[in-house]
């Protein structure tokens, strides 16, 4: 009697950000194919509520951790106590999976929901007393699957808010809008970091 094939499971690429008062997940395989994405307000409960809602988050696009095969996690620049949250939850768990880790500009997840394929502007975050932190970005072609492929054109930077044009001239800023994690998923999916690069990238961005 024939058997039936054995169908293998995705592997999946997981990130997630909590830099602001919201945390955001995604989930993509390395086909590429966005399988989902999930943004919730925390406030500042990261550190009770992050792991239970990413395992909810995973159960409901049924993904098991085993599929997992690298994670991204922003690193900031954002809330101090976010970040620190998620970037040691992001290595614990790379830890325990045994997969490698990427780190990626929090300004990505903020400003790459307004931007247009092909189109380049600022991403902005309050950073509270008129500064805001700031990152010029471009959106390239996306990747098969709508997986979104954002390219930072600058570092992140703490700036006073009338100081951007001059910084930044000719760039629009882009709205200022909750973080969607599934701007991060192509830094795992196009990298080529070494060891070392990929540990220092992962270290928290504070400014």
């Amino acid at each position: 009697m024939a058997q039936a094939p054995v169908t293998a499971k995705p592997e999946v690429v997981l990130a997630f950000d909590g830099a602001t008062e919201h945390l955001t997940l995604a989930a993509v395989t390395t086909a590429p194919n966005l399988l989902g994405s999930h943004t919730v307000h925390l406030g500042r409960a990261h550190a009770a509520r992050l792991p239970g809602e990413l395992e909810a988050f995973l159960a409901g696009l049924g993904v098991e951790r085993s599929a997992v095969v690298s994670i991204v996690v922003g690193i900031g620049p954002g809330s101090y106590t976010g970040i620190r949250v998620s970037t040691s939850f992001a290595k614990g768990l790379a830890r325990a999976l045994g997969v490698p880790l990427f780190g990626a500009s929090s300004l990505v997840a903020v400003g790459g929901p307004g931007l247009r394929p092909g189109a380049s502007g600022v991403a902005l975050l309050d950073a509270r007393r008129g500064n805001c932190y700031a990152q010029a970005l471009r959106r390239e072609g996306d990747l098969p699957g709508g997986v979104p492929r954002i390219t930072p054109l600058s570092e992140p930077i703490k700036v006073a808010r009338e100081e951007l044009p001059a910084l930044f001239p000719g760039l629009e800023a882009l709205p200022e809008a909750p973080p969607e994690a599934a701007y991060l998923c192509a830094v795992a999916l196009t990298g080529d970091l070494s060891d070392e690069a990929r540990a220092r990238v992962v270290s928290p961005l504070y400014l």
